[in-house]
């Protein structure tokens, strides 16, 4: 168990900047779910914790930002998708 009491199998490790050590962490800490925008992240990611299921996220890029705080569309995904 972590030290919230909940079980590993119930965490999303989604750091949008996963350094090699906190990969290794979360992986023996019993994580088996993370994100990723990258091919190099998912490449990252797969050598160090094979076993590790990974949530791709993809950029949709938002057709009004007028009224936004932020724009994620610049901050995470994978634009490399298009779904027009």
């Amino acid at each position: 168990m972590l030290q919230l009491g909940e079980k590993p199998s119930n965490i999303v490790f989604s750091n949008p900047i996963k350094t090699e050590e906190d990969i290794l962490y979360a992986y023996r800490k019993g994580i088996r779910l993370t994100t990723a925008d990258t091919i190099d992240e998912l490449k990252k990611i797969q050598a160090l914790a094979p076993k590790m299921k990974i949530l791709w996220r993809v950029s949709i890029k938002e057709s009004s930002t007028d009224n936004l705080a932020t724009v994620f569309s610049n901050k995470f995904g994978d634009d490399l998708l298009s779904l027009d």
